[in-house]
Formats: C-alpha cells, structure tokens, sequence
C-alpha cells in the first residue's frame, strides 16, 4: 500500500470535498476518462487529511532485468534475479575468458535498450553490451572469476 500526502492535491484544487477517515473519492487525470481509487487512512487535527491510500497500477514505461551475476573458473554464470518483467528467462553462457553472454530471444531491441554493470568489491574494468536484438554481452577483460554478485540491469523501453 502507498501511502501518499494530499495536501498536494488540495492545493491543486483536485480533491474539493472535506473527506474523513474511511471516505473513498476518485482522482482524475487532465484530459483522461481515467481516474485512480483512493481510500482516506487517517485525518489530521481540523478534518484534513494526512494520509491515503492508492491503489495506482504502477505501469512503467519500461520493462526490467535485475541479477547479481557470479562466475567461477570456467563455469557459465549464474544469475541470481532480483526482479525480471522481460517476458521470459535469460540464460548465461562463458563463450570464453571473462566472456559470457545472455540471450532471450527478440528482448533487447537495440534503439531501445539500456544497461549498466557494477561490481561490489573489485575494480576491474568490465562492460555490458546489447550486441543484438537477443544477446547482452558481458565482459571482463579476458578474465574469469571476476563476477561476484556483480550488478546487472537491463531496461527495455516500451
């Protein structure tokens, strides 16, 4: 549940009616048929209210790929996913030293893909690539062993 300030949306004139603790009322978006649902939690001293809930559907404009990559010796990697809203898993290859691919097939076009790496504790250079429309190439500089929960996201913009 979010919890948001409506102060704001007095001040702005969209909520007009003096709501108490219980009370539900629609918030409309400018040039919209569609307004969000929100739920009054709690009532500051004077019948204002502090606080509501909002059950806002989050959609984002893009769809996300969140892992901690690890790699040892001459193993492929293994991601452990933090959050994956790509439609379908992504499987890690080595292809050689410090080398390693992941591929969905038709995931990541290329004018509309981002990604960034980070590792936690070492200071190699490593890089992150979309090489095409189903492959984010990671590399470590000719180097196994170097992935260690290393960050990896990827965002797919709609």
């Amino acid at each position: 549940m979010k919890l948001i300030d409506i102060k704001n949306l007095y001040d702005t004139g969209q909520v007009t009616k003096v709501l108490q603790a219980g009370d539900t009322f629609l918030v409309g978006r400018p040039n919209s048929q569609r307004g969000d649902l929100y739920s009054v939690l709690a009532i500051d001293q004077g019948d204002l209210v502090s606080q509501i809930s909002a059950n806002i559907p989050v959609v984002l404009p893009y769809k996300v790929y969140t892992a901690l990559l690890t790699q040892t010796g001459t193993e492929n990697p293994i991601a452990t996913v933090l959050q994956n809203t790509l439609g379908g898993i992504v499987v890690w290859r080595r292809t050689s030293a410090g080398s390693y691919e992941g591929r969905l097939a038709e995931a990541f076009p290329l004018i509309k893909t981002w990604n960034i790496i980070a590792g936690v504790l070492n200071v190699t250079v490593m890089s992150s690539r979309i090489t095409d429309v189903n492959t984010i190439l990671v590399d470590t500089n000719a180097t196994d062993g170097i992935l260690n929960s290393t960050s990896l996201e990827i965002k797919v913009y709609n």
